[in-house]
């Protein structure tokens, strides 16, 4: 169970789940307190939480593949190399959605 009165080593967060007995997504509120409290430890002034959510096979890991891929090329975090053999571009029909 998590506590969100000690930020141990980093690890995967839910924080939402989904209810399917009455259709809904539902948040975590001690997932979101632990995240919460390692965001301020760390100083971290900004965050985005991307979800997609979509039936099997829809291409959802793809497209956040993608976007890390994106990201990493054009903010690329200390001591990151690029596997890549030039810069990432976003390919024009992703744009236009």
């Amino acid at each position: 169970q998590a506590s969100a009165n000690a930020v141990s080593k980093p690890r995967a967060l839910q924080l939402v789940q989904i209810d399917l007995e009455q259709n809904k997504v539902v948040l975590n509120e001690e997932e979101l307190q632990v995240l919460e409290k390692a965001l301020e430890e760390t100083g971290v002034e900004k965050v985005a939480i991307i979800g997609v959510m979509g039936a099997f096979r829809t291409g959802k890991s793809f497209l956040l593949d993608l976007m890390l891929r994106y990201l990493r090329e054009k903010h690329p975090p200390k001591g990151y190399v690029s596997e890549l053999p030039e810069a990432c571009e976003v390919p024009d029909w992703v744009q236009e959605r």
